[in-house]
């Protein structure tokens, strides 16, 4: 308000709603004003105004805000007629006053999932008409990111840190993602001159990346030999973009020793199965009984976008002792009534065992000869006794026949050193005449 008590004239002709001004020169760092009840009307050259105006507390400066430090109109008198000749001049002094600093530019950030990108001062850029050096403009950092890190320097920020525009138009503010699924980010600030602080956010758009499927886990497989195991907890892959049904695996080598199953299935070099598959207990390896410690089987798997990548799957085979198996049991033939003394030879009577040596397969008597005796080395043989498939091979099992009978035999059972029992069987001793 410029009020009587800064400009005032007097006349005592005229009354003070007879002495009007009349503006000759507008302030060039804002408006001279007249208020009234709808407003106020601005004053241009040549607009008049009265010291009853004046009076009335109703010419009015407004200043536009600019750093100007003063200003000034000027103006003639009149006190009801022409105005006077000569010019005055009415100056303005303009306290300065700390202005805030001003977001000019704060247009986000977007990238590429995984990747780091700089934020430049063309993406954000706060100026402030009281600081002329960038340096002065200093943010804060109000808060964590959820995807990434902000790095100045090549230095991990965190929360209550700072930075400069200075450093933003230096390229030194760097935002890295951390490749997580989320499809945005950012951060909140605060910037200040010094003086006044503004509160401000940054946005950071992620544009998603395949990501390639992780071979979490590829475990040995471990299991008895001749028994089935499920691949579940054993072969597991992750893919942050893909489903377990979209993870596939393609048989690129089969197991030797034994079969990769779908259920009761047999998979062949370039099947496919699934994580859900495997997870739904659906994937096993079935061993097949021989005496192989170890197998092995590889794959690739993919999720149909990226690169496949392969693997193996390394298997363990625990032994489990295997039951003697009889081979051969052909009756042996002598002459009736004449005694005699014949071997039992591998021809007529073996059998194998796949964990034992022959000396370890045995042949324990249930009964014994009628018409003649059983010996081993020359000793005779007992219910309960045992020879082995080693003393048949060395020809040291000998039936003698006493020439009494029309036939003959005995009962046996096969056992192992460990007393697994492969069955039983009855040797037959026939007699021609």
């Amino acid at each position: 308000i410029i009020s009587n008590s800064l400009l005032g004239s007097t006349d005592v002709d005229n009354t003070a709603a007879q002495i009007s001004y009349v503006v000759a020169g507008t302030p060039t760092a804002g408006q001279l004003r007249i208020s009234n009840s709808s407003g106020f009307t601005t004053l241009a050259v040549g607009s008049r105004f009265t010291q009853a105006d004046i009076d009335s507390n109703r010419l009015r400066y407004a200043q536009d805000g600019s750093e100007a430090t003063s200003d000034s109109f000027t103006f003639r008198i009149a006190d009801g007629g022409t105005p006077l000749p000569s010019v005055e001049t009415f100056n303005i002094a303009i306290l300065p006053f700390n202005d805030p600093p001003t977001a000019l530019v704060n247009t986000g950030l977007t990238l590429s999932e995984g990747a780091g990108g700089a934020i430049l001062d063309t993406l954000l850029l706060f100026t402030d008409v009281d600081n002329l050096s960038s340096a002065e403009l200093v943010y804060t950092l109000e808060s964590d990111l959820n995807a990434g890190e902000l790095q100045f320097g090549g230095t991990p920020l965190s929360q209550g840190q700072t930075f400069t525009q200075e450093d933003i138009n230096n390229g030194l503010l760097i935002y890295q993602n951390n490749g997580a699924e989320s499809p945005t980010d950012g951060f909140n600030f605060s910037v200040t001159d010094g003086n006044s602080t503004v509160l401000g956010s940054f946005n950071i758009a992620v544009t998603a990346v395949n990501d390639a499927p992780t071979v979490v886990s590829a475990g040995s497989l471990s299991l008895n030999e001749g028994s089935s195991r499920s691949l579940r907890n054993v072969l597991f892959t992750t893919d942050p973009d893909n489903l377990p049904s979209e993870l596939r695996y393609t048989l690129q080598g089969q197991p030797i020793f034994g079969a990769l199953r779908r259920g009761s299935l047999s998979l062949g070099t370039g099947a496919i199965f699934t994580q859900q598959d495997i997870d739904n207990g659906l994937i096993s390896y079935q061993h097949n009984g021989s005496e192989q410690s170890a197998d092995a089987f590889t794959f690739v798997i993919g999720d149909g976008v990226s690169a496949p990548i392969p693997g193996i799957i390394n298997i363990s085979v625990a032994p489990v002792n295997d039951a003697p198996t009889l081979i051969t049991n052909l009756p042996l033939t002598l002459t009736a009534g004449t005694p005699a003394t014949r071997q039992i030879s591998t021809s007529i009577l073996r059998a194998t065992d796949s964990d034992n040596l022959p000396a370890e397969v045995l042949f324990r008597l249930g009964s014994l000869p009628s018409a003649g005796t059983l010996s081993r080395g020359g000793q005779p043989l007992t219910t309960g006794q045992t020879f082995s498939q080693k003393d048949i091979t060395d020809g040291i099992v000998l039936y003698s026949y006493s020439g009494f009978g029309s036939s003959d035999g005995f009962q046996f059972t096969i056992v192992d050193s460990l007393g697994k029992v492969g069955g039983s069987g009855f040797f037959q001793i026939s007699f021609t005449s």
